[in-house]
Order: structure tokens, then sequence, then C-alpha cells
């Protein structure tokens, strides 16, 4: 199986940490596994590492953290919305230009900020998986780019895969179909703790 991992733009952070551990296993199991990125950064090299291919389109996230100065915000938004419908086009041409769309099986897009694999999704008719990791609004006091985006997601997603049932429960509130959304909670990879000298593991505490 063939399938297109989308990277949320912002590539530091535990989003993109999760996403190295599922492309990692999901190369263990035989998939031919692609990568796309914003920028070519830190992302990239650690998946050369990894012998899993990547490539940066240039996308920029749909949705951004307001800025906590309140008179930005007029100055803000409608600079970063310009930006993003500015990136849109060209980022799906450098996705074009390096990979084969048919031959691709599934979209993964790993954050729920990202909607460049739903443009993917309309276009060619690929199955679109994507990830929902944060509330959005709730944590981050995000701004949306795109009218009606929930109901765009929705309608451009086969399935979501939440991290929790609060963050499935916000996102349904917001207009997600309920019907497309499970939860499956982070793993963590025993092979990481054991390294570190956690043998042990019967007894396991932790602070989140």
């Amino acid at each position: 199986m063939k399938v297109l991992y989308i990277a949320d733009p912002g590539s530091v952070g535990g989003a993109t940490q999760s996403l190295i551990d599922v492309v990692s296993t999901m190369k263990l199991r035989g998939h031919d596994i692609i990568v796309c990125n914003s920028v070519n950064d830190q992302l990239n090299k650690k998946l050369d590492e990894l012998g899993i291919a990547s490539i940066s389109c240039g996308h920029k996230s749909a949705m951004n953290p307001k800025s906590p100065y309140k008179w930005k915000r007029p100055l803000k938004y409608p600079v970063e919305k310009f930006l993003y419908y500015k990136s849109l086009k060209p980022a799906v041409k450098r996705i074009e230009s390096s990979v084969d769309m048919r031959t691709v099986d599934i979209i993964h897009t790993n954050s729920a900020r990202n909607d460049i694999g739903c443009i993917l999704h309309e276009k060619y008719n690929i199955p679109h998986v994507m990830h929902i990791r944060e509330f959005g609004e709730e944590d981050f006091d995000c701004c949306v780019y795109r009218r009606d985006y929930y109901s765009y997601l929705s309608s451009h997603c086969d399935r979501f895969i939440a991290i929790s049932e609060a963050v499935r429960n916000s996102w349904i509130k917001k207009g997600i179909d309920k019907d497309k959304v499970n939860v499956i909670y982070n793993g963590i990879l025993i092979s990481d703790m054991q390294s570190k000298g956690k043998d042990n593991l019967e007894k396991l505490r932790m602070v989140i």
C-alpha cells in the first residue's frame, strides 16, 4: 500500500514525533511511504535517516493561533489568509510533480490545521484520513481562513482519528460528522523507554 502523509507546516513538536513513529512502523510493515511537509527542515533529515522518502511543497496552515495582542489581529489575519490561499495551487503542483498520484492508495493528513490533503482527495478521489490532535479554538485560540472550514473537512475526509474523547466531541460540535470520527490514543514506543533504562514497565508513572 502506498500512503502519502501530509505533515503540519510547523514540524516541531509532539504531532511531528507521532508522525515519525507512525511512518516508521508503516515502513517496517512493508508499505510504500512518502511524507510531504511545508519546508525542508529537520523532519526531512530524520526521514532520510530512516530511509523514508519526503518532499516539501510550501503549503500553509488553514488555522493559526491569533496574535496575543488584540491590536495586531486586524493586521495579522488578512496577511496570513492571503498567504494561505496563495500557497494552495503551487503546493498541489509541487506534490504532483514529485508524486504519481495515480499510485497513491491513501492520503493521511497529520493535523486538522492543514487541508491540502482535502484538495488532493477531491481532485483524485483518493481515500483521505485526517488526524485531529488538538481542539484548535479552545486551546490555541486559532482562527480559520477557509469559510465553513469544519463542514469542508467533513465532506473531504473519509475518516477522522481523534486523540481523545474530548477532542472528538469538540470537533463534532464544530461540524464534523460524528460517524466518521474514531478515537485512537497516541501510543508509546516501548523500545524508546527501554533504551533509556526503563526495563521494568510493570509500574509506570506519567504526568501530562
